[in-house]
This record gives C-alpha cells, structure tokens and sequence, in this order.
C-alpha cells in the first residue's frame, strides 16, 4: 500500500471519527486511536517529570 493511500485512509478515519464520533469507528480505528493517545499521554507525562525533576 502506497503512503499516499495509508494517510488518504487515516485522514477519513480521523475525518469520520471527528463528525460521528467513535461509534462510527471499525476495531483497528479503536486499536489505532487507544494507542496513540496512550503514546502522547506518557510522553507528556515523561517529559512534564524530566523538567520537574531536571531543571527545578
């Protein structure tokens, strides 16, 4: 699958999901949402204690 057809497909998903929210969502549109908010979830929690902790 060319890149262009992978981000046309995530741009729709992200499009459909914004306009009907997550009902509308297949399972792997689940899987994908769960795991990139948990991804930015922790990164931003990481980096909010490195700066806490590093540079008081």
């Amino acid at each position: 699958m060319p890149i262009t057809e992978l981000l046309t497909t995530l741009h729709d998903a992200l499009v459909d999901g914004l306009v009907h929210g997550l009902g509308s969502f297949r399972g792997w549109q689940i899987v994908a949402y769960t795991l990139v908010t948990t991804h930015i979830t922790i990164a931003a929690v990481t980096i909010f204690l490195h700066r806490s902790q590093a540079h008081r």
